[in-house]
């Protein structure tokens, strides 16, 4: 996607445009899915991480100031909530010690 391309869906996502949102969704997901996929432990709960991570980097796009720097803003997205999960999901899986 180009700077010009990327700053104007950017911009109208923030003002909760939801074509310009989907196309960022449909845009990045395959890069957010790769990072997922790298944590989690199956592809279920790498697509569920996924799209926490849209849900999530969403709801906060107005603290992104620079909008050329979506794409590793919304891969730190991806990294930070894949670690959680599957540090989360260790804690409950984990074998019991006796």
């Amino acid at each position: 996607m180009n700077r010009d391309k990327l700053t104007e869906l950017v911009k109208k996502a923030k003002a909760k445009d939801n074509a310009a949102i989907e196309e960022l969704y449909k845009g990045y997901y395959a890069d957010v899915l790769y990072i997922c996929r790298k944590y989690s432990l199956n592809d279920a709960d790498s697509a569920d991480v996924a799209q926490e991570t849209f849900i999530k980097a969403f709801q906060s796009i107005n603290e992104l100031e620079n909008a050329e720097k979506f794409p590793a803003w919304i891969i730190a997205y991806a990294v930070e909530i894949s670690y959680k999960f599957s540090g989360e999901f260790y804690k409950k899986n984990a074998p019991k010690r006796a």
